[in-house]
């Protein structure tokens, strides 16, 4: 090949300088005008419209009380709520903040009556009767209907051993026996007893017994007494304001308190109950006895009975020598779902409801006579 032909290709393809690549084009921004431009008028912005502006409303700051402060709060409220507490049958203090300090015990269980009181019990649960005692299918059928009612409420529980068994002696047991169902004692300021020998001052920041309102209340009708007894129990003070106590009753002898267990009633609470309409029943005879007394002296007694659906506790209340107390005790319990016991109760109360009409009310008698001497003129 000829060398001048190589030489030639080699300075043209290798040697040449190559020619100057093109650069991009930019894209040109036009110039910043002055005046708006035509879209930019038609375009406006839209606001949204404007909502009334809402006050703000300005609370007062709290003041914070100082921690002993509040300390000394709390502890004043919680004893004012301790102390409207133990005032109620229900606390577990009435017994001792209530009823002791004026001058109403209950006995503990095994503690027996004085000799006195213990033969009058005794004399009166003990007296036979002339009316056949429940049949063994009676009995059988007042179980059933105990058992079965044991659950309800305190009324029901109530009209079932009113009613449906006959453990209660009836409105109609004797003549001259009244029976009237929950309705309160009047004058529980005279007739239940009150805390005395202190200074003003303390005896009014204890707590009164409460007014006793039992389920069922036994006492004596006017016609068990003569015109001249029931002229001097109307218009002899105090005699006129504790013979009484309920319209149509007189000289209670007898209560009767119902519980339900699942209303959480208790025979706790039952025999606070009983503890003030015994002591009223016993302070009205002590008030009559007191005035002027008579021989032999009469020994001063009543009777309550606490029933639930399931077992029955029955109480003698009695006074002590100078009257300054006044004590309930125990006398007999029952379990209402054993045939023998409701037999055994029905026994003790209808001869308490004849005792009522009998020794009971020849006791009363005896003093509203004196009280009749020394009123008519002597000639």
């Amino acid at each position: 090949m000829d060398p001048e032909i190589v030489r030639n290709w080699v300075e043209t393809s290798f040697l040449s300088p190559s020619p100057p690549r093109a650069s991009p084009r930019k894209r040109s921004r036009p110039a910043p005008s002055s005046s708006p431009s035509p879209s930019r008028l038609t375009k406006t912005r839209r606001r949204r419209p404007s909502l009334p502006r809402q006050r703000r409303l300005c609370y007062p700051r709290p003041r914070v009380a100082p921690l002993s402060n509040c300390k000394r709060a709390s502890s004043t409220s919680g004893s004012t709520a301790s102390e409207a507490t133990s005032k109620t049958v229900r606390s577990p203090r009435y017994r001792q903040n209530v009823l002791e300090l004026n001058g109403v015990f209950i006995s503990k269980s095994r503690d027996a009556a004085p000799a006195s009181v213990q033969s009058l019990v005794n004399a009166v649960l003990g007296a036979p009767r002339d009316e056949a005692a429940p049949s063994a299918e009676e009995l059988q059928r007042w179980v059933r209907a105990i058992v079965a009612a044991e659950d309800l409420g305190e009324e029901d529980v109530g009209n079932v051993l009113l009613s449906s068994v006959s453990l209660l002696p009836s409105a109609e047991h004797h003549p001259l026996v009244q029976r009237i169902a929950k309705q309160p004692f009047a004058r529980p300021d005279l007739c239940l007893p009150r805390i005395s020998g202190l200074a003003d001052g303390l005896t009014t920041n204890v707590p009164r017994i409460s007014t006793p309102v039992p389920n069922v209340t036994y006492g004596l009708r006017d016609a068990a007494f003569t015109a001249q007894q029931r002229v001097a129990m109307a218009t002899i003070f105090p005699t006129n304001a504790v013979s009484e106590p309920i319209s149509e009753l007189l000289w209670p002898f007898l209560a009767v308190e119902f519980k339900a267990q699942n209303k959480a009633g208790s025979m706790h609470t039952a025999t606070n109950q009983c503890a003030g309409a015994g002591s009223a029943a016993v302070r009205a005879q002590g008030i009559l006895a007191g005035q002027w007394p008579v021989e032999p002296p009469v020994t001063h007694a009543a009777f309550s009975c606490a029933m639930d659906g399931r077992s029955a506790e029955l109480f003698v209340h009695y006074a002590s020598e100078d009257s300054a107390a006044y004590h309930l005790t125990s006398v007999n319990r029952y379990l209402l779902a054993d045939p023998d016991h409701p037999a055994r109760l029905h026994l003790h109360l209808h001869n308490i409801a004849d005792w009522g009409v009998g020794n009971h009310l020849t006791a009363i008698k005896r003093l509203l006579d004196v009280q009749v001497a020394r009123a008519l003129p002597r000639g």
